[in-house]
């Protein structure tokens, strides 16, 4: 198994880095095409417990949210005003006695888990100053959190996270996982010196925490709908959802502390 997560992520991690790297329609692209396959991974498990998935709601949602953070960078009420579009299509389907309100909830959900913190990570590479190396920071806690988390975890862990969600993961793991984000975030930072390091750790632990509190989300709809993994898209890793679950969290919290940051400090 693990050396089938390290060739997908020897194929995978390359990819997600150059779109990074040319930033603009490239990383827009690389962002709709995960909204894509985790809604459609989405869809199938909640159709588990038969509520119904509205791809004619989700999909164009995330096409609209996508391009507008795209295209207006600067302007974040322009993505929270496409978010309200795919709320109000939802509650006209409800209004017109298409669905019932839980259906309208699980899409509404749907659109907000995936594409709208997707958006966010465009907001970041997009419009705000070293966007490139902010979105490089937050794969680089994402990724050293998830490894940490896993080696450490299996050395020295006996202490259960949340055996309901996630018997696997111990607090050993979880502490072991934000205290290698942070090393690693004060690196990188050494050399490209994006942030003051006071609020590099801040980020850093807030962004930790919040991306393993994703992880044991998407564990938790998993087991709702009584599967393994969200799919089999990458081997070794699962699905979409298994493999960007901490980013889903991660990306809007970043782009939060990166706001007000802006405020108060620049």
């Amino acid at each position: 198994m693990l050396k089938t997560r390290v060739i997908s992520a020897c194929v995978f991690v390359p990819v997600i880095l150059a779109a990074v790297f040319f930033g603009g329609w490239v990383f827009a692209a690389l962002m709709l095409a995960i909204a894509v396959l985790g809604g459609y991974e989405y869809g199938k498990i909640i159709e588990i417990n038969e509520y119904t998935f509205l791809p004619w709601i989700y999909y164009p949602a995330a096409v609209v949210l996508l391009l507008a953070a795209e295209l207006c960078p600067k302007s974040p009420g322009v993505t929270l005003a496409a978010l309200f579009l795919a709320f109000v299509g939802c509650m006209v389907v409800f209004i017109m006695g298409k669905k019932d309100l839980d259906d309208v909830a699980v899409n509404i959900a749907a659109v907000v888990y995936i594409p709208m913190t997707l958006a966010m990570a465009i907001l970041i590479r997009s419009g705000l100053g070293d966007g490139m190396f902010l979105v490089y920071l937050l794969l680089i806690i994402e990724w050293l959190t998830d490894s940490g988390a896993y080696f450490i975890g299996s050395a020295i862990g006996k202490h259960k996270l949340s055996p309901k969600v996630s018997p696997n993961k111990s607090i050993e793991g979880a502490v072991g996982g934000v205290v290698v984000a942070v090393v690693a975030s004060l690196l990188f930072n050494i050399i490209v010196g994006i942030l003051p390091y006071p609020y590099l750790i801040l980020v850093a632990v807030v962004v930790s925490v919040v991306g393993q509190l994703g992880d044991l989300c998407e564990s938790a709809l998993k087991r709702w709908a009584g599967v393994k993994d969200s799919g089999n898209i990458i081997p070794g890793h699962g699905g979409i959802l298994d493999r960007f679950d901490s980013f889903f969290f991660a990306a809007p919290f970043l782009y939060l502390l990166l706001a007000v940051y802006h405020v108060i400090f620049v």
